[in-house]
């Protein structure tokens, strides 16, 4: 069970990608792909109410 506890956490880790920099020009359109989810995600939290 130890063993599988620094597994997941390590899965974790390269599952959240690396906050986009301005500066990098191959995180460019992975910041505009970001830029749609959060606006489904703002549409989303707007139809709940909140």
């Amino acid at each position: 069970m130890k063993n599988d506890t620094p597994s997941t956490s390590r899965a974790i880790r390269h599952a959240v990608p690396p906050l986009p920099h301005p500066s990098w020009q191959t995180d460019a359109p992975l910041h505009k792909k970001a830029e749609k989810k959060a606006l489904t995600a703002s549409e989303f939290w707007e139809r709940l109410g909140i």
